[in-house]
């Protein structure tokens, strides 16, 4: 019996030894000394901003490091993703810094979450930004259920997963609270939801990859944050970025992991650098957050490729012609810019016809992108041989005809007039005393350009350049004749556009300086 107690109570302590190594006691058993002094010198080495330690993600064993990835990213032959859905683009000017964690006293970001030993990073960061944009559009937020993204979207699994097919499934199903499924960190099965998670999930409008490329540029990202909210963005993780423990982090040593989904939420110009949301718990590095060099988006680690901005119309929709609206009158042959308006989302395509007197004249574009930003244009060059009218408007359509807008009042199509420049005075006879003032004056059609060169000849020989910077639609430039002029009556003046040569006009006969 003693020795069965006895064996008993080994085989007791060995099993929770051996479960409290797992839980708190990795770092004796995986932790690398030599790779962080390799990390630690690598970043000195290269002028590194941030610093190494042992964290709670490179305490782990190689397998499980890689557990806590899971992007799986798009092939490097697909072509450039296209934009998801219409939304307004970006149109405020970000400031120098911005982080959603704090502005103007509200945090707009959800707590940071721990994906554990499931390749789910794509189901948190996509999840997070959903979470992000209901605080945004509603003022309300909580923690949504990523494990209704894992289980029941098809986008992914503990494997991995892509952030393209998992916004696609918040845009069109949505995403419960977490109670629907509480997180597992398994694949887990869609049937253990609880049932009718479909009533309560909450969506958004449309998404889109951040300037509608694979790469886009800091400014971009920087734009689309300020103006949409936190992005979900992507990067190559490689094996220094585990012991990230704070600072700004660049690469500096290490092999390729794999890939990562993120949450980009802030950015900091002096620093030169992004601020983004991880999903490996508030015990790894600054609370769970990390910033990283604007450096990094064209380093090895690709940090921002295929951000997405999600948005959330909460707009009635209307469509507005804006121009031509009335009173204008364009000249046949030139290029003008057809502008309306719109609010919400009234359909991601219109059409833009030519009206005359109230009765249609011809289909201009049709298929055309709606715009962004709650504005859409289109360049028109008018046709040479549009038949000239002062009863003119412009009709915008969605496909559906649902949306329709005609200009408020006719516009003119117009024979352009002939550009010319033609010198009025001095034009032959006139007396002029040096040192006092004159003014040259011309008439001018058309536009042959913005400024005029005024040029004094003598007998016909260029004397001298008055001006170069004459503005043409003045109609005249003021002379102040120098005293030192030689006198004489071989005079003329030459006015020469700036912008086209070709168009000049010289003294019809000479005048006199006395």
């Amino acid at each position: 019996m003693r020795t069965t107690k006895t064996g008993k109570t080994h085989r007791w302590f060995a099993g929770v030894a051996a479960a409290l190594s797992l839980a708190i006691g990795s770092s004796v058993c995986f932790a690398s000394p030599r790779e962080l002094k390799e990390v630690d010198a690598a970043i000195r080495a290269r002028g590194g901003r941030w610093l190494a330690s042992e964290t709670s993600v490179s305490r782990l064993p190689a397998g499980a490091r890689k557990m806590r990835l899971g992007l799986l990213k798009r092939a490097a032959t697909d072509a450039a993703p296209e934009t998801q859905g219409a939304a307004p683009g970006p149109t405020l000017l970000a400031p120098a810094s911005f982080d959603w964690r704090n502005h103007n006293g509200v945090s707009y970001v959800t707590p940071v979450r721990n994906q554990g030993s499931c390749g789910s990073c794509w189901a948190f960061a996509t999840t997070a930004a959903l979470e992000a944009n209901l605080i945004l559009t509603t003022g309300a937020g909580g923690n949504l259920a990523e494990q209704i993204l894992v289980s029941c979207s098809g986008a992914g699994s503990c494997n991995g997963g892509y952030i393209d097919q998992a916004s696609n499934f918040i845009r069109d199903t949505g995403l419960p609270g977490e109670v629907a499924y509480p997180y597992t960190a398994t694949d887990g099965a869609c049937a253990s939801a609880i049932a009718g998670w479909q009533a309560a999930a909450a969506g958004i409008t449309s998404w889109h990859y951040v300037g509608g490329t694979s790469r886009p540029t800091a400014a971009q990202l920087k734009e689309e944050l300020f103006t949409y909210g936190p992005l979900v963005t992507t990067m190559s993780v490689y094996s220094d970025f585990y012991y990230y423990a704070g600072g700004v982090y660049q690469y500096a040593s290490g092999t390729l992991q794999g890939g990562h989904a993120i949450l980009l939420v802030g950015y900091d110009d002096v620093q030169q650098c992004f601020i983004a949301k991880n999903s490996w718990g508030g015990g790894w590095g600054e609370s769970g957050y990390f910033k990283i060099g604007y450096s990094e988006l064209g380093s090895a680690v690709g940090f921002g490729r295929y951000s997405q901005a999600y948005y959330t119309d909460t707009a009635a929709p209307s469509l507005t012609v804006r121009t031509p609206n009335g009173g204008e009158s364009w000249d046949r042959g030139t290029t003008r810019a057809i502008q309306w308006a719109y609010t919400g989302k009234p359909a991601s395509t219109v059409s833009v016809e030519l009206y005359d007197g109230g009765l249609f004249a011809g289909t201009i574009a049709s298929g055309l992108p709606i715009g962004s930003g709650g504005v859409g244009s289109y360049s028109w060059g008018v046709p040479a041989d549009q038949p000239a009218g002062a009863l003119y408007t412009v009709r915008v359509a969605t496909s559906d005809e649902a949306f329709v807008d005609t200009s408020d009042g006719p516009f003119a199509i117009t024979v352009p007039v002939p550009p010319s420049v033609t010198l009025a005075t001095p034009n032959g006879g006139e007396v002029w005393t040096r040192g006092t003032q004159r003014r040259i004056a011309w008439d001018s059609t058309g536009n042959p350009g913005a400024y005029l060169k005024i040029e004094l000849l003598d007998g016909g020989a260029p004397v001298s350049t008055l001006t170069t910077k004459a503005r043409r639609a003045a109609g005249y430039w003021t002379w102040k004749i120098p005293a030192r002029l030689a006198p004489g009556g071989r005079y003329t003046i030459r006015v020469t556009s700036t912008a086209s040569p070709a168009y000049r006009d010289t003294s019809d006969a000479p005048f006199t300086l006395q």
